[in-house]
C-alpha cells in the first residue's frame, strides 16, 4: 500500500503542478578581458565625443555665428565691386560696331 499511494501521490503533485519547469539554460561564458576593455573604451570615446561635439556646437554659436553674416556681406560686397569693375573694363576694351553707340559686345 505504501508504495501504491507514493506513486498515487507523485502523478497527482505532478498533474497539479503542471509539467516540471525546464532546466536553466547553461550560464553564457563571461566577457573576456579584452571584450570587456573594448566596451569600456567604445563607452568612454563615445562620451567624449559627445562632450566635444556640444563643445564645439557651443563654440560656433557663440563665436562663428555672431560675426559670419558681417562676413557674408562683405565678401558679397567685394564679389560686387569686382564684378563691375569687371564690366567697366571689358567696356573699354571691347571693339566698337560701326553704327552703334558706345556699347561693346558683351553688353
Amino acid at each position: 500500500q505504501a508504495l501504491m499511494f507514493w506513486s498515487l501521490s507523485q502523478t497527482s503533485c505532478s498533474a497539479a503542478w503542471g509539467t516540471p519547469a525546464p532546466a536553466p539554460p547553461a550560464p553564457a561564458d563571461p566577457p573576456g578581458l579584452l571584450q570587456r576593455l573594448a566596451e569600456r573604451a567604445s563607452t568612454t570615446v563615445q562620451d567624449v565625443g559627445g562632450a566635444v561635439l556640444g563643445y564645439l556646437d557651443h563654440f560656433y554659436e557663440d563665436h562663428i555665428e555672431p560675426v559670419k553674416e558681417r562676413y557674408a556681406g562683405w565678401a558679397s560686397g567685394i564679389r560686387g565691386a569686382l564684378w563691375e569693375k569687371l564690366q567697366a573694363t571689358f567696356d573699354l576694351y571691347t571693339p566698337k560696331t560701326a553704327g552703334s553707340s558706345n556699347k561693346g559686345i558683351l553688353q
